[in-house]
């Protein structure tokens, strides 16, 4: 083998070589990310799916008490008229699709990948925690739980 040859053998390997390396690294990001984007949906889907059931549940006792009230005291009747049951629990509290929703509505146009590198993963899910501990917040109110204690429905409620 003359020199040329071994100098084009060489260069071809090289490229090769830098191929599969790049195609190599590609895949691996790819699927590291894919895991861990995995990981984290099935975390948020879990913590999502518990408070919306809990939401539900209370949204579906609200609707029971209030269409008849006529065997509640005045005072149950008062507090459970400032109750208000939370909007719309089956359409969950994610937090990113609440951002794009409000961000399509307001007309911008923000591609996906600008969207995902505005927040850090770990702000996203301090903001999602915030925004489940207050939907609780919204409904578990002091009123509300007055209103389970009378009607004897906590103890319903501590079984489910």
């Amino acid at each position: 083998m003359d020199t040329d040859e071994k100098e084009v053998s060489s260069q071809s390997w090289n490229k090769l070589q830098r191929s599969l390396h790049q195609e190599g690294y590609r895949e691996g990001s790819s699927a590291g990310r894919e895991s861990t984007f995995q990981k984290g949906f099935d975390s948020g889907y879990l913590q999502g799916f518990q408070v919306g059931y809990e939401l539900g549940l209370h949204n579906g006792i609200l609707k029971c008490l209030s269409t008849d009230v006529s065997n509640f005291d005045s005072t149950v009747k008062e507090h459970l008229s400032t109750v208000q049951s939370f909007e719309k629990p089956s359409r969950g509290l994610c937090v990113v699709c609440s951002d794009e929703e409000k961000a399509s509505k307001n007309g911008n146009k923000e591609t996906e990948g600008e969207d995902q590198t505005a927040k850090n993963v770990s702000e996203v899910i301090q903001e999602q925690k915030k925004a489940l501990t207050a939907a609780k917040k919204s409904v578990l109110t002091d009123e509300y739980l007055l209103v389970l204690r009378t009607t004897n429905l906590n103890e319903f409620i501590n079984t489910c």
